[in-house]
């Protein structure tokens, strides 16, 4: 457990470092991604999809994300994990933290263990200044 974990921790770091390369490291080459509860897509994309949509929506934040409270079960080569998480993002005209839920699943395979699914639900935001761009506007193109 204490490997998948590592995962997770990595990806949030990543994120907030903008170490894409390593991001794009840490997940499968499709991944199923789930925005829905904020109006956002639910569906499969690349990878590289994925990270590029990140890059380009955090190009002018700066970001934070905290992770706790990890429930993570592993059956064989799958792990599920859920996880309570703080995203804090600010930039010249403000913030917007996020309260949420994660839920991932893990593959493992090549000897390690990669993101395959992210889903984010979000409890409930807390803004001034900057209003964060809906999911759907996020991956609008993908």
């Amino acid at each position: 457990m204490t490997d998948v974990r590592n995962v997770l921790s990595r990806f949030a770091n990543t994120i907030d470092l903008k170490d894409w390369d390593v991001l794009q490291d840490l997940m499968c080459d499709d991944i199923e991604i789930d925005y829905s509860d904020i109006g956002g897509y639910h569906g499969w994309v690349s990878s590289q999809s994925f990270v590029k949509q990140r890059r380009e929506a955090l190009a002018s934040m700066k970001t934070h994300h905290q992770l706790s409270n990890p429930e993570i079960v592993v059956n064989g080569s799958v792990a599920h994990c859920r996880a309570s998480a703080v995203i804090y993002r600010q930039n010249d005209d403000g913030f917007c933290h996020s309260h949420v839920i994660y839920d991932f699943v893990l593959a493992y395979f090549y000897n390690c263990w990669r993101i395959q699914k992210i889903r984010q639900q979000v409890l409930w935001n807390e803004e001034k200044g900057l209003e964060y761009p809906v999911a759907s506007e996020i991956f609008a193109d993908i």
